[in-house]
């Protein structure tokens, strides 16, 4: 048993660290990884990919996952149960994809979001109540979907400090 008083040994740190094989396959895949100063993945570029919905079963393994840009990818609301694992992930980009309300209901489980693209996704007055349960939002955007009038309102309202962008 560890005490309160613990340092980290080099292999404590090497058990915390991204798994390479992950990040091997992400770059493999197309994407473009970016490494924090303590080897940790921070940022993930899928977009326009053909394997995002592959990569998604290595991205789930990055624990501190800042940022993933899946725009113009084929993800569908299916695939988004793979980032719910993301639980430091701040920014996502969904733009250009298939998700739809349905996905919503897996976005509410990433807590900490503050900067979510829904743009040009099939995302209705329905997913309002899932998304409006994400308390650190601080920009969300809807444009060319089908969010509008009192649906739009109550988000507002349920995220008072969330730019929300329509058009």
């Amino acid at each position: 048993m560890k005490s309160a008083t613990h340092t980290p040994t080099s292999s404590d740190l090497l058990r915390e660290r991204d798994d390479p094989e992950a990040i091997f396959a992400l770059r493999h895949l197309g994407g473009v990884v970016v490494l924090d100063n303590s080897n940790f993945v921070k940022n993930v570029d899928l977009s326009s990919t053909k394997s995002a919905d592959v990569a998604l079963l290595h991205v789930k393994k990055l624990v501190r996952l800042r940022m993933l840009f899946l725009g113009g990818t084929t993800i569908a609301d299916g695939d988004l149960v793979q980032l719910v694992r993301c639980q430091q992930l701040t920014i996502l980009d969904l733009c250009n994809t298939k998700v739809t309300d349905d996905g919503a209901e897996y976005l509410q489980k990433i807590k900490n979001l503050e900067w979510l693209n829904l743009d040009s996704t099939r995302i209705t007055n329905r997913a309002v109540d899932y998304l409006s349960t994400l308390a650190n939002l601080k920009w969300i955007s809807f444009r060319d979907t089908q969010i509008a009038g009192e649906a739009a309102s109550a988000l507002a309202r349920a995220l008072p400090n969330a730019t929300i962008s329509l058009d």
